[in-house]
């Protein structure tokens, strides 16, 4: 059973870590949140729904929050504790640095485990729902925001230009469409008039329904061919149900099963340059999810080290910028590092483990030198 003051050390570090998880998540949130408002504000999105999506959006910047809130939530408990004299109370009482630390290691892996059970499952769920929405919800009111006599680009590989929009942008007149489709062909379609009907046959297409135009269509090949074809009436599918129902599975969006066996698949091909890179990718992302809850473990051990103060006197113990210069260069590490294991000069393993073994090594070292003597 843990002493009394192992309790009290533990109930000090609670409050902190709590309010920092939830300012840096925050904080990475604002950042998303400006890049997806232009989406929800224009499409008319319901308030429950930008509810989910801020919730799923917050789970997905747990693995970045948590490690930077354990390490600033340890080293601001332990300070205070420092300035209120009441380490040296427990010191005084025989309670060793060991001891002291018991309470925070034991937390520290209580969310370890936790962070490791949101990072393999639930993360990429939220991820996948998240990301998903957001393609549903552009697409369903893409079309809302075409005006009169203004270039619409939102479609991707289609320019649409319409001079006039009425009954609520149903109904136009003098259009010009480009359609680019890579490099096999370009399309340019000019009609007198046109109106947009929604979730139209059975393909449940948005449809643009042309009247008295033509559709010159440009081969991008050797042959230089050029085709004119007139026209009364004309149906153009501009959003298709397929496009409205899309999807993306990148691997952040993998349980850390489906990594596992994606890694085992994909090494069974034959070993192209592609099948090289996705391995690395797919490693890369497996190893972020290990490496996270030993980042906890590393930065609670740092911020304990840094936390403690050398003598009640001392005024000039400020470890919070320490801390933060700790911080970024780990980032740093860690972000060159993946760049040079997609480059392949690079093992992912070291990549990824390489700036939490070094904080480990620091919070040790660190952690050795804390002087204990009155």
């Amino acid at each position: 059973m843990l002493y009394v003051s192992q309790r009290y050390l533990a109930a000090k570090f609670i409050p902190p870590f709590v309010i920092s998880a939830m300012f840096f998540i925050m904080f990475l949130l604002t950042f998303e949140l400006f890049k997806i408002i232009h989406i929800i504000i224009s499409r008319g999105v319901a308030f429950t729904l930008i509810l989910e999506l801020t919730f799923h959006i917050a789970i997905s910047f747990v693995p970045i929050a948590i490690p930077l809130s354990t390490l600033f939530a340890t080293i601001y408990s332990i300070n205070q504790l420092s300035s209120d004299s009441e380490v040296v109370a427990m010191r005084s009482f025989g309670i060793s640095k060991y001891k002291l630390f018991l309470p925070f290691l034991i937390l520290s892996i209580l969310i370890a485990a936790m962070t490791y059970h949101l990072g393999q499952n639930v993360i990429p769920l939220s991820k996948k729902l998240f990301k998903n929405k957001i393609i549903s919800i552009s697409s369903k009111g893409m079309l809302s925001n075409l005006k009169s006599g203004e270039f619409f680009i939102d479609i991707p590989g289609i320019t649409l230009f319409t001079e006039e929009v009425s009954d609520g942008g149903k109904e136009l007149k003098n259009i010009f469409l480009n359609i680019d489709k890579a490099n096999s062909e370009e399309k340019i379609i000019s009609a007198k008039t046109g109106r947009i009907i929604p979730n139209s046959g059975t393909d449940g297409a948005t449809r643009l329904h042309l009247s008295n135009g033509n559709i010159l269509t440009i081969f991008n090949d050797r042959t230089e061919k050029v085709e004119k074809i007139d026209f009364k009436e004309h149906n153009f599918p501009i959003i298709t149900d397929a496009a409205g129902n899309s999807t993306i599975n990148k691997e952040s969006m993998w349980t850390g099963d489906e990594l596992t066996s994606g890694i085992s698949e994909v090494a069974k091909k034959s070993q192209d340059r592609s099948t090289i890179e996705q391995i690395i990718k797919l490693k890369l992302e497996l190893y972020s999810r290990y490496n996270t809850p030993l980042s906890i473990l590393a930065f609670i051990l740092l911020g304990f080290a840094l936390g403690i103060k050398p003598s009640t006197r001392s005024k000039n113990h400020n470890a919070g910028p320490v801390a933060l210069i700790i911080v970024v260069i780990f980032f740093a590490i860690t972000f060159f590092g993946i760049a040079m294991a997609k480059k392949g000069l690079l093992p992912p393993s070291i990549a990824i483990f390489t700036p939490t073994l070094i904080t480990t090594v620091l919070g040790m070292t660190l952690f050795k030198k804390i002087d204990w003597i009155s």
